[in-house]
């Protein structure tokens, strides 16, 4: 880090002396980051300097871990909703050690891809030496593993299950045992004119059958979290949840979202009424 404050300017704005990288609120992920700094090739395809000014354009070969911290930060939420709901003591002890043992799992057992990213780097004379005038996003694309995206959808990301394992027109039981909720077959609404894809799909169905569910409850409370599985954009995604006792239906309660983008989740948080022993 010292050495990037020396050829720098400013970061976003900020003095270079007064840059910093969150170490402490994401140290599981840091320390991998500087080991992974060693394996970067890089190779300065354009120089040009003008006067007082210019570029220096370098082609970077690097580590991309944005699909394995996709898949940590998943299972981080669904496992940290789970615990919320049952009850159990989560702090920030508890999720700094979930992230690093699943993180560590999912490092330790996958192979690791790679990636190429062109960084261009604007220069300007500054006391007497050339400084870069601004860090480019792409140059933290590559100091982070080309995560910044995955970091920066943390709250947004969820938990998935896969749809063959909600297939099935039964309700599910809410005792304890039970292992989830189902969809209903028109939980994502007809798109408007297509506009948000990047390619129709064949038929509602269709957007229905990749969108993954998976429920965790305690009491009272039932946390419903929906993963866009489709190669577009959902424009809306709405979710109802139909509660019976001893067979016949009690009451429901429903939940909607706006814009899911492709590979994203969102959560409901879904009431649980009063005597409720099945739901669907």
């Amino acid at each position: 880090m010292e050495r990037i404050r020396s050829c720098l300017v400013s970061v976003d704005g900020e003095n270079a002396e007064d840059i910093t990288l969150p170490e402490e609120e994401y140290s599981w992920l840091m320390d991998y980051m500087k080991e992974s700094a060693a394996t970067i090739k890089y190779d300065i395809t354009e120089t040009v300097a003008d006067g007082e000014s210019g570029k220096v354009v370098v082609e970077y070969e690097h580590p991309d871990i944005s699909g394995i911290l996709s898949e940590v930060v998943k299972e981080y939420l669904g496992k940290a909703f789970a615990m919320a709901f049952s009850g159990e003591e989560f702090n920030d002890e508890t999720a700094e050690k979930l992230l690093t043992d699943l993180f560590k799992e999912k490092t330790d057992t996958a192979e690791i891809a790679r990636t190429a990213t062109t960084v261009t780097f604007e220069c300007i004379t500054y006391g007497g030496e050339w400084k870069i005038k601004k860090m480019p996003d792409e140059m933290i694309d590559v100091l982070t593993c080309n995560c910044r995206t995955a970091l920066s959808d943390l709250a947004d990301i969820g938990n998935s299950q896969s749809a063959d394992d909600r297939a099935g027109d039964e309700p599910e039981s809410l005792s304890n045992d039970a292992d989830g909720g189902q969809t209903s077959e028109n939980m994502a609404n007809e798109p408007e004119d297509g506009i948000y894809y990047k390619q129709a799909p064949v038929d509602i169905q269709t957007v229905c059958d990749n969108i993954d569910i998976k429920a965790e409850y305690a009491g009272r409370e039932m946390a419903v979290i929906l993963t866009n599985n489709n190669d577009f954009v959902v424009p809306d995604l709405d979710v109802t949840v139909l509660f019976y006792k001893d067979g016949a239906l009690i009451d429901s309660d429903e939940d909607g979202h706006d814009v899911v983008l492709p590979g994203w989740s969102v959560a409901s948080r879904i009431s649980v009424p009063e005597g409720a022993d099945q739901y669907k």
